[in-house]
């Protein structure tokens, strides 16, 4: 009987976003499949909230003694966004130490910062994955920094043994970009158990005669809540019921978008969100790109119309249920009009294709065979 494999994942934050429920929801299935993990991360960004229900959090120094029987958590602090090029590099050098004493046989990176440390860490004879949950290669900076990390993705590329995305879309833009092969893994999606609509409402302090319409996410330029904002007074200025814009997330817009929309909840960030996504009538989706949305996903699951363009990572889900529209005011407004949940059928399918079970179930498989075939150097 072969012995349980072990596995680093590396990622730069264990916030609230996809990839941290994701390694939440996968950690306890695969350890059950003998693939024993280590979680290497850094701290949440200023006004970012942690996810919870993860691993236990091991020192530094306890991973280090426990070596390859290390199970569990270590925060990295330089890890983290935002870190200077000196705290990043004291980083490294304790992921190396780290690396160097689990000896694992897979590491997993998550996320830009740890996919460009994995090849400067991992041992000789690790194999390297990295997975793109979206990718910050277009419409995130201007031509010469976009240029610049391009060039580095496609070098990187060389020394992975797989990279995988989460969307076909998102894969066709890698592939179009030159970051290839790409294999589309569709994310995991661990639905908690939902609030009924007056008790959602309830605990979250809104009122429960009102169309509540909900934006699920950082407050950051690439999601766009000022679109969000903007598309929901309009339709409310041509309906009779008062509608509400919700926003669940924090980030660097908080402070200008509730200082001009005094009409908005501002709730910040909820930890599982997704019990309360029945108390709203419609998700709407505001971003210039996504990698695959999961507020979207566990919306559709829920039964929760969703709306948003047709942009990349959105567009993946109009066969599910999402009304695609135009990315302005006036075609989003038009959508919230008409935009109805998915159907019994559309639910089941999202259900099964993101099922954690299965997921984990691919993902135990995959590393087993990566062990076998070794590293790419």
């Amino acid at each position: 009987m072969a012995e349980p494999l072990r596995l680093l994942r590396l990622i730069s934050r264990l916030n609230l976003g996809g990839p941290a429920l994701q390694i939440r929801a996968l950690t306890p299935l695969l350890a059950r499949r003998d693939t024993h993990s280590l979680i290497v991360h850094g701290a949440p960004g200023p006004g970012e909230a942690e996810c919870e229900g993860l691993p236990p959090l091991l020192s530094l120094d306890q991973a280090l003694q426990l070596g390859p029987r290390a199970r569990g958590r270590v925060l990295l602090p330089g890890l983290g966004p935002g870190q200077s090029p000196r705290q990043s590099y004291q980083a490294l050098r304790r992921l190396r130490r780290l690396c160097a004493a689990f000896a694992p046989q897979v590491l997993h990176s998550h996320t830009a910062k740890a996919g460009l440390l994995a090849p400067l860490c991992a041992p000789k004879g690790t194999a390297i994955v990295h997975s793109f949950h979206g990718h910050v290669l277009r419409d995130y900076f201007g031509p010469v920094r976009s240029r610049a990390l391009l060039l580095l993705e496609r070098r990187l590329q060389r020394r992975r043994a797989l990279s995988t995305c989460v969307s076909e879309s998102c894969g066709a833009e890698l592939e179009e970009l030159g970051i290839a092969p790409i294999q589309v893994i569709p994310p995991t999606v661990a639905l908690p158990s939902p609030l009924p609509r007056a008790q959602a409402r309830r605990a979250l302090g809104l009122p429960e005669d009102a169309r509540l319409v909900l934006f699920l996410g950082r407050l950051v330029p690439i999601k766009d809540p000022a679109l969000f904002l903007e598309t929901v007074a309009l339709f409310s200025s041509r309906e009779k019921t008062p509608t509400i814009p919700v926003l669940l997330g924090d980030g660097p817009l908080l402070s200008q978008l509730r200082d001009r929309h005094p009409e908005a909840r501002f709730l910040g960030p909820v930890p599982e969100a997704g019990r309360y996504l029945r108390a709203f009538d419609a998700l709407l989706l505001t971003s210039k790109r996504e990698g695959l949305p999961l507020a979207a996903l566990e919306a559709l699951m829920q039964g929760l119309p969703v709306l948003g363009p047709a942009v990349p990572g959105i567009r993946d889900l109009q066969s599910m249920g999402v009304l695609p529209c135009e990315r302005r005011a006036e075609g989003l407004a038009e959508g919230l009009g008409r935009v109805r949940p998915p159907t019994e059928s559309q639910i089941q399918t999202l259900r099964q294709r993101h099922d954690p079970e299965r997921m984990a179930s691919i993902w135990a498989e995959i590393y087993r065979e990566l062990r076998e075939q070794g590293p790419r150097r």
